[in-house]
């Protein structure tokens, strides 16, 4: 995955991802840091990823996991 590719990604999900966060926690705040927490975390572990079919349902699983 490329800088570009991983910008990509962020612009495309990081929106739907926040309001998904929101839903969860009801804090607009907690939610922006945890989906920031989660780009961050994605990018440090991108190379043990691998493929990945439908990208933004694995954020969305991640992230109920960080939550």
């Amino acid at each position: 995955m490329t800088i570009a590719d991983y910008e990509e990604l962020f612009r495309e999900n990081y929106e739907s991802l926040t309001r998904y966060a929101f839903s969860m926690m009801k804090n607009q705040e907690e939610a922006e840091d945890i989906v920031q927490r989660l780009f961050v975390k994605f990018w440090e572990k991108r190379t043990e990823l691998g493929s990945v079919n439908d990208l933004s349902v694995g954020l969305q699983r991640y992230l109920n996991f960080l939550a």
